[in-house]
């Protein structure tokens, strides 16, 4: 997939060979290890728990994209890291039996997150985001009990600390995961350019000086205190409104970070030491599910406007060709006629003795009729030949996109347009002649419920018989006169005064295409109902 192509790309772990697979394994134990040095601030335990460990988040993503074929790099990765930066000693202990507890851990867990159904995208959606994030901090809660168990199975440490010291080492990893692990995905998934696009921004940058400001407020003021800082929500929750995740997620690493420092420079903080990781990952999630639905609405938005588009051109291209096609059946039928009436004026003045002249005006009128039904002919045909191209389909999900578009969804939001449930339809005909229907239908039937005022709704409702496919579009609206009922669907009628008069038309000759029909009723209590009926595919 691509998303995964580009995750590939970002960690430098695409290509093949050996000489790439050693230039990969160094770059990434080198960046493990200072990752490890430069967050190696204050640490809690003579094991060296700290407030942050984007460690494990770089183990994780490693995981998430090698999955077990990060065990090596991980292992040697943690093996160094615990003799160079906190001072383990060179036993079997340091250098095989906690980094291997370490890399299966976090192998494992990036194969489970990786076999989710959404694992291309994993933020794209907030719920989505919610579940990979939980898993992946929890998932690192069961990896801190093993990596601290094996300090108490070679007797480093009392066993009765084991709850106490493993909650504090998960407290550590879920930190630095709850920020580094979504960096590390997102910009992979996206596009380098769409994503600093969003961070070089006024608002990006603004909301990161907002917050730090108001963590140091709240750190170097009297009385280190988490209260004050939990206003850091407020810039996060900003910029996630006006640029979406990507940005969000630059702020709150940059929150992050400020708050790392200030802790450092406020030896008083440390008393409040687990507050503060504490606040981190809350504002960390809550900012990571806020940028995952603003992007997860833009991109429904643009999804939307694409999709409003490529049916107003399909509409267009199918409302030529039908009316071509209809105007052509139409004009060749007087055309026959006049040629049959000059084939047998001209006989006539042949058996009378005419003049050569008149003959041969006759003889004219009879070559240029010959000709203009000849090219009505061959339009008639290319008409029908970009005519239907049918398919199986669903037709309810085929009605439910149809109401999404209409009015820019705003319809079905307000609760005028509504699409009853139904089990699936499967219906054989082309796709695009039934959108442009449904949406004819759509449109027309929320026009008579506004001239009604309030109170007015349209229903959208599936069955099936003998065979046959049926959907309603039910309005309460205005209704339809008698006298114009009877004319509904001849061209050039219409019962609105913004209207042509070829929706209706257009839309019963593009059912009889795909062996359906389109109908109408009147709707008990006032108001019309339009009936579309096509074949039911072979799969229903």
């Amino acid at each position: 997939m691509e998303a995964q192509a580009r995750i590939l790309r970002l960690a430098g772990l695409s290509g093949s060979g050996l000489s790439g697979a050693a230039a990969k394994l160094a770059v990434f134990v080198a960046v493990y290890v200072a990752s490890d040095w430069i967050s190696n601030i204050d640490p809690q335990t003579p094991f060296g728990f700290t407030l942050w460990n984007p460690p494990a988040a770089l183990a994780l993503f490693l995981g998430l994209v090698w999955r077990w074929r990060a065990l090596p790099a991980i292992a040697i990765s943690a093996a160094l890291s615990g003799i160079l930066i906190r001072g383990y000693a060179l036993d079997l202990h340091s250098a095989w039996v906690t980094p291997a507890v370490l890399s299966f851990g976090y192998a494992a867990l990036g194969k489970a997150l990786a076999s989710r159904s959404d694992a291309a995208a994993p933020l794209a959606e907030p719920m989505s985001a919610l579940a990979f994030m939980l898993l992946a901090i929890f998932g690192a809660g069961g990896i801190a009990v093993l990596h601290v168990g094996v300090f108490a199975a070679f007797g480093f440490l009392d066993p009765s600390m084991l709850l106490a010291l493993s909650t504090r080492s998960w407290i550590g990893d879920a930190t630095g995961i709850a920020v580094m692990l979504p960096v590390l995905v997102q910009f992979g998934a996206v596009r380098a350019e769409e994503g600093w696009r969003d961070i070089a921004t006024a608002d990006t940058f603004g909301a990161m000086a907002a917050a730090a400001t108001l963590a140091g407020i709240a750190i170097l003021g009297p009385g280190a205190t988490t209260n004050l800082a939990y206003l850091v929500i407020l810039p996060v929750v900003w910029v996630a409104v006006r640029r979406g995740l990507s940005a969000t997620l630059a702020t709150l690493f940059a929150i992050q970070c400020a708050i790392i420092l200030f802790i450092v420079q406020d030896e008083a903080a440390d008393t409040a030491f687990s507050e503060f990781q504490v606040l981190i990952v809350v504002v960390a999630m809550t900012g990571l599910i806020l940028g995952s639905a603003v992007g997860h609405i833009r991109r429904s938005a643009d999804e939307l406007a694409r999709a409003r588009a490529e049916s107003d051109r399909l509409a267009r291209l199918t409302a030529v060709g039908a009316l071509g096609s209809a105007i052509a059946h139409e004009l060749s039928q007087p055309l026959f006629a006049i040629r049959t009436a000059s084939h047998v004026l001209m006989r006539g003045m042949e058996r009378d003795g005419g003049t050569g002249e008149m003959l041969r005006a006759a003889r004219t009128i009879e070559s240029q009729i010959e000709q203009a039904s000849a090219r009505i002919r061959a339009l008639r045909a290319e008409f029908q030949s970009a005519g239907p191209l049918p398919s199986v389909f669903d037709l309810v999900v085929a009605a439910r996109q149809a109401a999404r578009i209409v009015d820019g969804g705003a319809a079905v939001a307000r609760g005028l347009l509504t699409v009853e449930d139904s089990p699936p339809i499967r219906v054989r005909a082309d796709r695009a002649h039934v959108a442009y229907i449904l949406d004819n239908l759509f449109r027309n039937a929320l026009a008579a419920i506004r001239v009604r005022g309030a109170g007015g709704r349209v229903r959208i409702v599936f069955g099936t018989a003998d065979g046959i496919a049926r959907v309603e579009v039910v309005d309460n609206g205005i209704g339809i006169s008698d006298d114009l009922a009877g004319r509904l669907f001849e061209p050039m009628v219409t019962g609105r005064h913004d209207g042509v008069g070829l929706g209706l038309f257009i839309g019963r000759t593009l059912a009889e295409l795909n062996d359906g029909a389109l109908s109408h009723r009147a709707t008990h209590g006032g108001g019309a109902t339009f009936v579309l009926e096509l074949p039911v595919g072979a799969n229903q």
